[in-house]
């Protein structure tokens, strides 16, 4: 498959770029970019030419650190981010349809909020999230992944009490009274989002694990990027990306920083491990985490 791109603004980094007019790609990837007439030329007869109205085309972007498994899980949970979710109503009725094809033993979430961008211009509290959920863990993270809201009963799963103190690096939001109100800050969420993302892609089978990774892909794809770093690859995650390499769902190539606990699996692993080496590199994390 061929197809022929023109009128356009193609930044190729290079220090004549006003030469490329035109780009012919070919099976997926750039065969040729040039004068219109010389790409054209390079083409074959049959091939699409497609003009896009003076659109920008750049090179793909490299994102040097991220968390692709996060991506694709959030991904998969209720959309509550804006305008999609306008108001805490909305995310209540996102949530209660998430319950629905949510299995048993995992949270039922939703992500992308932010709340000075919901008409009530304040986070949900858990007693609106327990009106949508009211008989399992409920959780709704902020699109920061430096908050989140939970009902009562995922307050009482993480081990959460009204009566405890903030706990270092983080902190509750409270009522008037000075109970929780379901809103958790910065160090206790970090842990609740890892416990549970490790929690349910454990729980996966390989091709549900490897969806996750297809997921991410697509959501960074429509962003422009074309590679990127995982900054947090454990055994659960290193499998996902190996079985979406596979099954030819690797959208990206992938690079990831091994937390060190790790690497001695990793070293271990031998054809397992070997298998998505040519799409995927791995070095070594020094702390716990990245």
């Amino acid at each position: 498959m061929e197809l022929i791109l023109e009128d356009a603004e193609f930044v190729t980094m290079a220090a004549r770029a006003g030469l490329a007019q035109a780009m012919l790609v070919r099976d997926g990837r750039i065969a040729a970019m040039g004068p219109a007439e010389a790409v054209r030329a390079a083409a074959s007869p049959g091939a699409r030419v497609v003009r896009l109205d003076g659109a920008t085309v750049i090179p793909g972007l490299i994102d040097a650190h991220c968390h692709v498994c996060d991506v694709g899980y959030l991904a998969a949970a209720a959309d509550c981010s804006q305008p999609s979710a306008p108001d805490i109503p909305a995310i209540q009725a996102r949530l209660r349809e998430a319950a629905r094809r949510t299995p048993e033993g995992s949270w039922v979430t939703g992500g992308g909020y932010v709340e000075y961008k919901l008409r009530e211009r304040r986070h949900p509290t858990r007693a609106e999230l327990d009106q949508a959920v009211p008989n399992r863990p409920a959780v709704v993270y902020h699109t920061s992944l430096h908050a989140c809201a939970l009902n009562t009963a995922a307050l009482r799963e993480a081990g959460f009490a009204d009566t405890q103190p903030d706990p270092p690096g983080g902190a509750f939001g409270r009522d008037r009274e000075g109970r929780l109100d379901g809103v958790v800050f910065e160090g206790p969420m970090f842990a609740l989002f890892e416990r549970n993302l490790r929690h349910d892609l454990a729980r996966m089978g390989a091709a549900q694990a490897a969806r996750v990774v297809q997921m991410a892909g697509q959501r960074l794809a429509a962003f422009g990027v074309t590679a990127a770093c995982e900054a947090d690859m454990r055994r659960d995650s290193f499998g996902a990306f190996a079985e979406a390499d596979a099954n030819g769902l690797l959208s990206q190539r992938i690079y990831g920083l091994v937390v060190h606990d790790q690497v001695d699996w990793l070293l271990g692993a031998g054809p397992a491990a070997t298998r998505s080496r040519r799409t995927a590199r791995a070095s070594c994390t020094s702390s716990g985490t990245s």
